[in-house]
């Protein structure tokens, strides 16, 4: 059995990103980063973004998607109708992710939380293209987070949740466990929560 994962950075991708350190007992981790893409662009595109058929996936395999962290630092500029607009795009978000998992008939579904907001003195890059404020940023991955719980449940997929584990007391992104910009370095907790996953299937 392999577990795969796609999407974003956050989903792998980086020397030293958390998902690159997990070591699992007969499961191996395939590690597939899609690019700078985000939920909105592949609820668009769908299989012309990522066709996890073309990766090896087969039945009985575990498939994890990760987007959206990209998707937070653009909302603000539709900030007073925010939870339409990421209601909309992680609908779509889902829809993809469907598109694909209808190309197999056993497959294991894992979405991804989306990591807390890396405050902008952690950051340490004037240009980090980020809208709003780290508090605004904050409530907007709250709520993008909430919609994949709901959606994961209605779709009958897995919610990968550790975002609190890894905020910090004023809940952003705990620079101790990443890698000083906006990963997470630290895999304990995402293991942590994976563990409690697999062991469900």
């Amino acid at each position: 059995m392999t577990l795969y994962t796609f999407g974003d950075s956050h989903g792998g991708g980086y020397p030293d990103h958390g998902w690159s350190k997990i070591l699992l007992d007969n499961i191996s981790i395939s590690i597939h980063w899609i690019g700078p893409h985000t939920c909105a662009s592949f609820g668009v595109n769908k299989l012309s973004i990522l066709d996890i058929s073309k990766f090896g996936v087969t039945d009985g395999d575990i498939v994890c998607f990760s987007f959206g962290e990209i998707d937070v630092r653009s909302v603000d500029k539709v900030k007073d109708n925010y939870r339409e607009f990421i209601d909309a795009i992680v609908l779509r978000y889902f829809k993809a992710i469907q598109l694909n998992v209808s190309q197999f008939n056993g497959l294991s579904i894992i979405v991804q939380c989306v990591t807390p907001v890396a405050e902008r003195t952690d950051v340490f890059d004037e240009n980090w293209p980020a809208l709003g404020t780290d508090e605004e940023r904050k409530i907007y991955t709250e709520y993008i987070n909430s919609q994949y719980k709901t959606m994961c449940s209605e779709y009958r997929y897995y919610f990968l949740d550790y975002y609190k584990e890894y905020c910090n007391r004023d809940g952003f992104l705990d620079i101790t466990l990443s890698d000083g910009h906006a990963h997470i370095s630290e895999p304990k907790f995402i293991k942590l929560r994976l563990m409690e996953i697999l062991n469900k299937i």
